[in-house]
């Protein structure tokens, strides 16, 4: 997430463009080359699925500089909420459910 922050940070809408159109035309290769690194997991097919959705409701009458700030926002409200609070929720479930000489395994893909 921090890195579609970069580059809607670096983008800026040609003249003849829309930014929710165009932004999301120009994310789609980050996308892909995410896909090909490695399997996209649930949580990152949310957290794609969701800001894309965010970019296509931007208004087309509002300034590049207001819709990045929109953005940014959106990416770190869904990081805090999604991930680390989540994180956290997972976290002190756990600590109520293991005692002191529990086996844990850890699965991991």
């Amino acid at each position: 997430m921090n890195t579609f922050k970069r580059v809607i940070q670096d983008y800026s809408t040609p003249d003849d463009k829309e930014l929710s159109r165009d932004l999301e035309s120009r994310i789609k290769p980050y996308i892909s080359f995410l896909n090909q690194c490695r399997p996209k997991s649930v949580s990152m097919g949310n957290a794609i699925k969701n800001l894309k959705m965010q970019i296509t409701h931007i208004p087309s009458d509002m300034s590049d500089t207001k819709a990045k700030e929109e953005l940014y926002t959106f990416i770190d409200k869904y990081l805090n909420e999604k991930i680390f609070l989540a994180g956290e929720v997972i976290k002190n479930y756990a600590i109520t459910k293991i005692k002191d000489g529990d086996v844990i395994l850890v699965y991991g893909w």
